[in-house]
């Protein structure tokens, strides 16, 4: 009897971790470098954050800056999606955001074109993102365009 629940358990413990570490990305593919890798050649500044460097920032500053901060990432990430909040819908999949500022192309500064910004989103779960992708998909009068980046 002893050696089936040992069975049991290191199958089950086995299925966990192969479920954990496919399912997972590595700290290693969350850096700023990774994500700077994905920008365009131009990017000429960036700025990277992971997702406890918001949870390390929530402690600083008084509750007045806390809370106008907070209505500004609010405000952001309604701009992006009506009712998108961070905990909920973004923090569980995650793992770090690295802006990049890139200058114009010739033709495009000749036309009075600005810098453009380009996000790099490292995702730390991969089921958690489907989900989140899942879910934007299905509101009403949205249209989802998909590309796999080469």
């Amino acid at each position: 009897m002893l050696p089936a629940i040992a069975a049991a358990v290191l199958i089950g413990g086995g299925g966990a971790a192969a479920y954990w570490m496919l399912n997972r990305t590595r700290a290693a593919e969350m850096t700023a470098a990774a994500n700077a890798a994905v920008l365009p050649d131009e990017t000429i500044a960036i700025a990277h954050l992971t997702t406890t460097t918001f949870d390390d920032l929530a402690q600083f500053g008084t509750s007045i800056a806390q809370e106008e901060t907070q209505r500004r990432v609010d405000a952001l990430l309604t701009g992006f999606s009506p009712g998108l909040e961070w905990e909920r819908d973004l923090k569980p999949w995650v793992g770090s955001i690295t802006l990049g500022l890139a200058t114009p192309t010739a033709q495009e500064a000749a036309s009075g074109s600005d810098l453009h910004a380009y996000f790099a989103i490292a995702i730390r779960d991969k089921l958690q993102a489907i989900k989140f992708a899942s879910s934007l998909k299905a509101e009403a009068g949205e249209t989802a365009i998909e590309s796999d980046y080469k």
